[in-house]
């Protein structure tokens, strides 16, 4: 099966390394909020920042101030296209760093900044596709996922076919690159993925093919993976990290006719070991819930239950969740008054106080939906949100 040579992409990056990559300011570009349509699209993506939840497109996006409760556009990043989703992360409280995928004649993999103080997105480094594709490869190139580990970003991509290796470089903040080893590494999750640091190590897992969901665990002292595990094959699963432990929580067994998952998956990240969370999300599971971690447990919020008809399942939007303790079970459900409407892929943020939820309402046309959850009071209250 064909697959990325090892040596040309690491000579491309040592290279690019030393070379580094100089920071390329716009002051020209202008500032928008997201429309409706891109607020539905799959691509938005959202990170937490000092007192701002900030939204993006991959293109557009908009920063909410938590404590002034008020919106404001962000600058058109003006080296962004449309494409593959982006991935979004926080460097500081005042720092986001943004990764994605620009195709056509300038093809490239690209890691920006943007600074919450001046408004202006930086070029922290970019990686030409076209320098380490080669003819007969099956596949296009697609970014995975972008986590901070020890000060540096991981990027974490690969090719689109069954079986092919996830690939990675280390971005330091000067912009220079460093390839990671590719021996041994667990199979690209181009779909629904995760990855979360813990210590100077990543694990990394998700949807591999339609019989199995993998993880395996990059050590970033000794560049090396360690064993993969195979598990119970899901896709569109929720995720949270706690900062020892790691939960996947609901999702879709791939099969012919796809089964709802009632149950969850617990790592120690410590251990580097799996095992079931043995959490109950009802009769039709959940699909795409919005999850995260709070010092109360695991948030987990909407989603759809898959209900079986006479002919084939549907999806029936949800309007329900639960708090679970850490690595407990049962839950504690969540009180509904005021809370957001029915619906699947929401974002989802631990603010510190309370979880910051937003998504499209339950109506197509509806605007954005914006709420906050108390888990300590159980409470729900609409925060302001923006139209354009």
């Amino acid at each position: 099966m064909p697959r990325l040579p090892r040596t040309s992409i690491a000579l491309l990056l040592s290279l690019a390394g030393c070379a580094g990559v100089a920071p390329v300011r716009d002051a020209e570009t202008r500032a928008a909020f997201p429309t409706p349509d891109e607020l539905l699209d799959h691509r938005l993506v959202a990170a937490l920042a000092g007192d701002s939840v900030v939204l993006w497109t991959g293109r557009v996006g908009a920063r909410f101030d938590v404590g002034a409760q008020t919106w404001a556009p962000l600058p058109e990043n003006p080296w962004s296209r449309d494409g593959d989703a982006p991935r979004l992360v926080a460097l500081d409280d005042a720092t986001l760093a943004a990764a994605y995928v620009v195709r056509g004649a300038e093809a490239a993999l690209h890691v920006d900044t943007y600074s919450l103080a001046s408004g202006a997105w930086s070029t922290l480094a970019r990686l030409p596709i076209a320098d380490v594709e080669e003819p007969g490869v099956r596949g296009e190139l697609a970014l995975g996922e972008l986590v901070q580990v020890d000060g540096e970003l991981l990027v974490l991509f690969g090719h689109r076919y069954v079986g092919a290796p996830v690939q990675g470089a280390l971005v330091a903040r000067s912009g220079a690159w460093r390839a990671i080893t590719s021996g041994a590494a667990p199979p690209f999750c181009a779909d629904s993925s995760f990855a979360y640091a813990h210590r100077g190590r990543v694990v990394y897992g998700g949807y591999a093919d339609v019989v199995r969901d993998t993880a395996a665990t990059w050590e970033r002292r000794a560049d090396a993976w360690g064993p993969v595990h195979e598990l119970h094959a899901r896709y569109d699963f929720g995720h949270c990290c706690s900062g020892d432990a790691l939960y996947v929580v609901g999702g879709v067994w791939s099969s012919f006719m796809p089964r709802p998952l009632r149950e969850g998956l617990l790592h120690a990240l410590a251990e580097d070991a799996w095992s079931p969370w043995p959490v109950d999300l009802g009769p039709g599971g959940r699909r795409s819930p919005a999850v995260c971690w709070t010092d109360r447990g695991v948030f987990v919020w909407g989603g759809d239950a898959i209900v079986y008809g006479r002919d084939r399942p549907r999806a029936e939007p949800q309007r329900s969740g639960w708090l679970f303790a850490a690595g407990a079970a049962p839950g504690t459900p969540i009180a509904t008054e005021s809370a957001p409407s029915a619906g699947a892929d929401r974002i989802c943020l631990w603010t510190g106080r309370e979880v910051f939820v937003l998504g499209r309402g339950a109506d197509d046309g509806a605007a954005l939906e914006v709420h906050a959850y108390d888990p300590t009071a159980d409470r729900w209250r609409a925060l302001p949100s923006f139209a354009r």
